[in-house]
């Protein structure tokens, strides 16, 4: 609730009677909430801020030094302006205090002779007191224009809209916090998790009144988004059992498929799969990712938690499910550290809900970069084919494990170096580079791995399956 009142008001108004405003105009927004005499040398000390000193210069007679400075030291106990009643015992009002009054932006205000100190004093205080009134009658319809908000159907927008227009300030709500450092305030909304934040700009300075109107604010959408939460939380663990019973059983009815495509509000029954997995330690919890895509597609998606990681199924287009992707990275894992995530082609039936599973995790495997769409990438999916072959798993399983085995038990890095010179595009110096190693020593470790497999780098046959044994390796 306002409390104070500006100097420009109080003139305005002309609480001070016939006066002169002779310096310090860049201050006549300073707020006051008090007026007090001064008529002591040192009593400038006991101010408390925001006061209208009033004073006819008694306090500064014989006190040259007082005077000189009256003003810095009025300045540095936040007086809001200075009166000075003139024909008393001031004296001269020189060019120094003109120009101090400037310079601290203090207003300063020459009263008449006749001027009485009870009627500036009664003025400011009606003035201040009927300011209060209006306040608080303006506070109470506020008030009342909050508690009408008090329903489940009133929608977040409506709510953040009323607060808004109420205490002037742009007042918005964000899910997530940006990881990004900017000047805006960031408030929580808790209860037993935490469910979002109001947000305003940081150098906004709010008085009581929109601090109460913003904690109230807070209490309804808090409400609103708990029961959001729990019904959201009964959808989520509907929509699991049936990505379950989809994926355990392919031989379901189109009726039912039909009925599940109604159920998650899909306007066909064009898919994604998207696999999220933690490359390293489970340092992102399944539970904030299905929130943040939860409050991104309003929980219409189908979904299945895995040991590394989670998958989801969404009806989406490929733009827009990107750039939520590309969201959730910079939330929840703004290094890249821990998500690799996969995404299948595009899927027009339930019934092929295994199979895009099948493509959006092998694809997550990927460790060049974060999000791969399986279509981006069409010679990583010959490999995902040659790997679903019987032959294609025992080649690999007889080149690789050779090489692994010998590692294991000489202590060596033959593995390694595979791995590394076929990456390397099989040019001896670039790899002997990456390994910090001589091109003899490189030259004895590729002669070794070509007698354990008894496969050769030279033979274009033969790299072809080394170089297959490697990717598919990388995959599996």
């Amino acid at each position: 609730m306002r409390d104070y009142i500006t100097i420009n008001e109080l003139l305005e108004n002309e609480c001070f009677g016939d006066c002169n405003l002779v310096a310090g105009m860049n201050g006549l927004k300073n707020k006051a909430k008090d007026v007090v005499v001064l008529e002591t040398p040192d009593g400038v000390s006991w101010f408390q801020g925001n006061e209208i000193v009033l004073t006819a210069g008694y306090a500064f007679i014989n006190e040259k030094k007082y005077k000189s400075e009256f003003i810095k030291s009025a300045y540095e106990h936040k007086v809001a302006a200075i009166c000075i009643k003139i024909g008393r015992y001031f004296g001269e009002i020189d060019n120094n205090l003109l120009s101090d009054a400037d310079k601290y932006n203090i207003p300063l205000i020459i009263l008449r002779k006749e001027t009485t100190y009870s009627k500036i004093v009664g003025n400011f205080y009606e003035f201040l007191f009927n300011i209060k009134t209006n306040n608080l009658i303006e506070q109470n319809l506020a008030y009342n224009k909050l508690l009408n908000l008090n329903s489940k159907n009133i929608k977040l927008e409506k709510i953040l809209k009323e607060v808004t227009n109420l205490i002037g300030k742009k007042v918005r709500y964000t899910r997530f916090l940006s990881n990004e450092k900017s000047n805006l305030l960031y408030i929580p909304i808790n209860t037993t998790e935490n469910l979002g934040y109001i947000y305003l700009e940081k150098e906004v300075q709010l008085n009581d009144f929109q601090n109460n109107c913003i904690n109230y604010a807070i209490s309804l959408i808090k409400n609103k988004l708990y029961l959001e939460q729990t019904f959201l939380y009964n959808i989520s663990q509907n929509h699991r059992i049936i990505t379950n019973i989809l994926l355990q059983n392919q031989n379901h009815s189109q009726s039912f498929l039909d009925s599940v495509i109604f159920n998650l509000n899909w306007k066909s029954s064009e898919y994604y799969c998207v696999y999220f997995r933690q490359n390293k330690k489970k340092a992102i919890a399944n539970s904030d990712i299905r929130t943040f895509l939860g409050f991104k597609l309003n929980s219409y998606f189908l979904f299945k938690t895995y040991n590394d990681g989670m998958a989801i199924f969404c009806h989406i287009g490929r733009n827009m499910l990107q750039n939520i992707l590309f969201d959730l990275i910079e939330k929840l894992d703004p290094g890249n550290k821990y998500l690799q995530i996969g995404v299948s082609y595009p899927k027009k039936d339930l019934k092929e809900i295994n199979l895009s599973l099948e493509e959006a995790e092998k694809i997550s495997k990927m460790d060049k970069k974060t999000i791969y769409f399986i279509e981006d990438f069409p010679k990583e999916k010959i490999i995902f084919d040659l790997v679903d072959t019987l032959n294609g798993r025992e080649i690999v399983n007889d080149i690789v494990d050779k090489i692994k085995k010998y590692d294991f038990e000489y202590n060596t890095e033959l593995y390694l170096t595979f791995c590394s010179f076929i990456s390397n595009n099989m040019i001896r110096k670039d790899t002997a580079k990456e390994l910090h190693i001589h091109v003899e020593t490189l030259r004895y470790r590729l002669n070794k791995i070509e007698e354990l497999t008894g496969y050769c780098f030279e033979n274009s046959k033969d790299l072809m399956l080394l170089i297959l044994s490697k990717e598919i390796s990388d995959i599996l």
